[in-house]
């Protein structure tokens, strides 16, 4: 294999770049739209964040109809390599044609030039005048492509007058750029064919040629290809010039087939350090670069790698591989972004309730739950995607539908005691206070969901009047009057909430009327204390120990942060197993080893050193064995270990084992394990966030991340579900912003 010695362009990395807009160079840059440029290279330096380089293809025929405007456009164009930290690879000349035609130069041209020399030049100099004469010392572009694929005007291995007065040509346009002393140098974009590139060098001070493994046209087999590349190279180090990829990334209709092509194409420039600009950065308009939908399609295929939905073609982010560690990390961070704002607008309904429009957010994209859940929207509200008066009104709707100051007797012993929170709000309006029922009325379930409502809606409810207050200050919204009782009041009656021990101050159920613990565990029964309400006790007392502050009531403030120091210390006292590291998830039935629980007492950093260090060896074991998650990051409620026998893993459960709540894997809590998992081991915290975001880019399509699933099984369920998105990027965003910068995720 041959080595390319001249390295001065082996590092680029890039796109060629066809805006999505126009179908040919003419309609690109005389209708020249900078909006849709700035979004699509914005969307393509966030997928691929690696990229340096952008080939742009110039149109001489939107030139000579406006010269001027065509100047100011370029300007704009190039406008964007401060911005985006890139650099440009203009072309000037075009002579590839495709369906539909994108214009350019073609023998008739170049014919009458050689006809009638005098009248033609004036087109030809004044542009290259205007383009290169006026950019000649600009440090945003790097090379000149004086002429896409001039074989296409003809067949360079012809021995005819068509190949020499293309030549001729070639050499004219030169020797012109040369006399206006360009800073940058020029070349001459070729075909894969070495007898080509040998005809061209002379004019080209950057040898530059489009490697495709095109099977269906130039180089057919894997063989050919790394037999021209040898060829390229040493014919490259024997003229001591440098070699470019300018095009490469041969299309295909099938997303597999042509990530299969990429990944040959791609891994044998870099290992001959070739630098490379991949076929296209977008889906456009433009011949090769759309679907059968948006015009004709040719043996090349769909060649673009951002859809026109500026989503990540499946399979796409390959392009990261051959950048550098720190891109393909970053670019999968930036994917996982995009992709967390999708779902969650997948999550999105509009409905009218009491005559106003309400945007509500249901927790999964396929409308497996159809209702307004209240901790379901705290989590998609912590994604940080969700407008703040959007927050707001769904804010008033919740404390609207708050129960009043009297308890209510339902149907079957269940009771709503006075303040409650609603588990959910149907679309009419009406809230419904139990888990497993859409029924708003006096039958709300047989306590098999529990006798009184989960123990952690109030909290949540609190969790989002924080985070709406943290963005706003405002603190008059808290003392707005809703149904007669000013919101912080309702705070405060909120958090009171019922079965609660008034020795610990934390959440318990009895075991013949339970309570549910919270309503990822709401079919299992468990008694006695219940330790992730005791969690969300805990940080609430702090959040309104905040909120409290912020109004001025210094007293309630101070009362808030001393219970918050009880519960917390109650908390380690009851449920902390010092033997194991674990948390109990009770202290009656269901007391086993809970993960979430323990994850999030890590996030909230509830315990000691010592205590910390044990619970993060058995959360790394849990990791290292998989006991405690999936090939795929996904989290199970307790250790596989600790099962409450072969039927069941929890003590009781209304659902089946290895399904749902009772030993299904749950993903919205991966991003607490790849918290915790870093404060031990940094690089096993990557890893597990890579396993977590290669599923979700292999099956995304589908639906992931799931709610839940059990790979063994081959089940899963909840597509496109809100917080298995939200909550994990909440966690990540906060990690690679604050105390993990430049450690794990190096950005």
């Amino acid at each position: 294999m041959e080595i390319l010695k001249d390295k001065r362009y082996s590092e680029i990395r890039g796109f060629n770049y066809q805006p999505s807009y126009g179908a040919n160079g003419y309609e690109i840059w005389y209708y020249f739209k900078p909006d849709i440029i700035d979004k699509e290279i914005y969307i393509g330096k966030k997928y691929f964040p690696g990229i340096n380089t952008l080939r742009i293809w110039l149109s001489w025929d939107a030139y000579l109809r406006d010269k001027e405007k065509f100047k100011n456009n370029f300007e704009i164009f190039i406008s964007f390599a401060e911005k985006y930290n890139i650099k440009f690879i203009p072309v000037l000349f075009n002579a590839w044609q495709g369906f539909p035609y994108f214009g350019g130069i073609g023998l008739g041209h170049i014919t009458e030039w050689k006809g009638r020399p005098s009248y033609y030049e004036k087109y030809f100099i004044s542009y290259i005048e205007d383009i290169i004469g006026s950019f000649k010392n600009d440090k945003r572009i790097i090379l000149w492509d004086l002429c896409n694929e001039p074989s296409c005007i003809c067949f360079m291995d012809s021995s005819g007058k068509e190949k020499n007065l293309v030549i001729e040509w070639l050499s004219f346009l030169y020797e012109i750029c040369k006399k206006f002393k360009p800073e940058q140098p020029l070349t001459i974009g070729s075909v894969p064919n070495i007898n080509e590139i040998k005809i061209f060098e002379p004019i080209s001070d950057v040898i530059t040629f489009h490697p495709y493994f095109a099977k269906n046209a130039w180089v057919k087999n894997k063989r050919n290809l790394s037999n021209l590349l040898d060829e390229c190279v040493k014919f490259a180090n024997e003229r001591n010039k440098p070699l470019l990829a300018t095009e490469t990334g041969w299309g295909s209709l099938s997303d597999g087939e042509r990530v299969e092509t990429l990944e040959f194409e791609l891994s044998e420039l870099k290992k001959r350090n070739i630098g490379f600009l991949c076929h296209l950065l977008h889906h456009t308009l433009v011949a090769n670069g759309h679907k059968p939908e948006y015009g004709p399609v040719s043996t090349a295929g769909y060649m673009g790698f951002i859809n026109e939905v500026y989503s990540l073609r499946y399979g796409h982010e390959i392009f990261n591989k051959f950048c550098t560690g720190e891109d393909e990390i970053k670019g999968k961070i930036n994917f996982f972004e995009e992709h967390v704002k999708r779902v969650i607008e997948k999550c999105k309904v509009i409905k009218e309730i009491d005559g106003e429009l309400f945007i509500l957010r249901v927790p999964s994209g396929d409308m497996k739950y159809p209702a307004f859940w209240v901790r379901d929207a705290f989590y998609i509200y912590e994604s940080g995607f969700v407008e703040i008066n959007e927050i707001k009104n769904c804010l008033k709707l919740i404390a609207s539908r708050q129960n009043g100051e009297k308890e209510i007797k339902l149907k079957n012993g269940l009771i709503v005691p006075p303040f409650s929170i609603p588990d959910h709000i149907n679309f009419d309006g009406n809230p419904v206070y139990f888990p497993g029922t859409y029924n708003s009325g006096k039958n709300q379930g047989d306590g098999s969901f529990g006798f009184y409502p989960p123990h952690d809606d109030q909290y949540f409810f609190i969790e989002i009047s924080y985070l709406y207050l943290k963005k706003t200050d405002d603190i008059k919204f808290l003392k707005e009057e809703i149904n007669g009782i000013p919101l912080i009041k309702r705070l405060e009656f909120a958090f009171e909430s019922y079965n609660i021990d008034g020795k610990t101050e934390l959440p318990f159920s009895n075991l013949e009327r339970h309570t549910v613990d919270w309503g990822f565990c709401d079919s299992i029964k468990k008694s006695g204390l219940l330790l992730f309400p005791s969690l969300l006790r805990y940080k609430s007392a702090l959040s309104l120990k905040e909120i409290e502050g912020k109004t001025g009531n210094i007293k309630k403030s101070k009362e808030y942060k001393k219970r918050a120091e009880k519960i917390g210390n109650n908390i380690i006292e009851n449920f902390y197993d010092e033997n194991s590291g674990w948390f109990f998830s009770s202290t009656g039935c269901g007391k086993q080893f809970d993960v979430f629980g323990t994850l999030f007492a890590i996030y909230l950093n509830i315990l000691d050193k010592g205590k910390e260090e044990k619970t993060l060896k058995i959360i790394f074991d849990g990791y290292k064995n998989f006991t405690c998650v999936d090939e795929n990051g996904y989290v199970r409620h307790i250790p596989n270990y600790n099962d409450f026998d072969e039927n069941t893993m929890w003590e009781k459960s209304l659902c089946e084992k290895g399904t749902y709540q009772n030993g299904g894997y749950w993903a919205f809590f991966t991003g607490y394990y790849i918290y915790a998992l870093s404060k031990i081991d940094e690089e096993k915290s990557r890893k597990l966030f890579e396993n977590f975001i290669n599923h979700i880019l292999k099956e995304r399509n589908k639906g992931a991340p799931y709610e839940w699933e059990n790979t063994k099984a081959g089940k899963f369920s909840g597509c496109f579900y809100g917080a298995s998105v939200s909550l994990p990027w909440k966690i990540i965003r906060e990690m690679v912003s604050s105390w993990v910068k430049g450690r794990i995720f190096k950005i």
